[in-house]
């Protein structure tokens, strides 16, 4: 993203204020624990721990998908 690194799309609810029904998949090689959980809130956001498999991001967007 060339003008907002990903904690600032986030803490500006710039995709949320975009789309209101959007649902975001976090990846990021820092643990749930640390830095990311304030930025997964809700059930339309889900995370994957970095690396991964191809099988994982599908995964997880098959679920944020799936949830109503």
């Amino acid at each position: 993203m060339p003008d907002m690194s990903g904690r600032e799309v986030f803490d500006a609810d710039a995709l949320i204020a975009m789309e209101p029904d959007v649902r975001v998949l976090v990846s990021t090689g820092y643990g749930v624990e640390g830095k990311v959980s304030d930025l997964i809130r809700g059930e339309r956001m889900g995370f994957i721990q970095k690396p991964f498999s191809i099988k994982v991001p599908a995964n997880g967007v098959r679920r944020l998908l799936d949830e109503k």
